[in-house]
């Protein structure tokens, strides 16, 4: 029952907000530090993992980063005052 109501709230939750869920997962799962995760997991496994298409995910990703929550470097994805943003309930729009 835990894992049905999880995923019903995932399933709710706009492209925008589900990209932004998984990101705040990212940070705990694959951590390269403080706020980022490992580049080298894709956007096309962030979208299988989230049940988007690929263009979605990058397309929520370009517009984090226009609006500077979100930096991408060579090595790592990072995103500022991720404890603020991926704090529970995750369900919230990151802004």
């Amino acid at each position: 029952n835990l894992v049905r109501t999880h995923f019903r709230q995932i399933s709710s939750l706009t492209s925008s907000q589900r990209v932004w869920y998984g990101l705040c997962q990212l940070l705990s799962y694959a951590p390269t530090g403080e706020g980022g995760y490992d580049k080298r997991i894709t956007q096309r496994v962030i979208a299988s993992y989230l049940g988007l298409s690929r263009g979605v995910v990058n397309k929520e990703m370009r517009r984090f980063e226009a609006e500077g929550v979100l930096r991408r470097d060579a090595l790592s994805i990072q995103v500022f005052n991720a404890t603020r943003h991926c704090t529970a309930p995750l369900y919230t729009k990151h802004a």
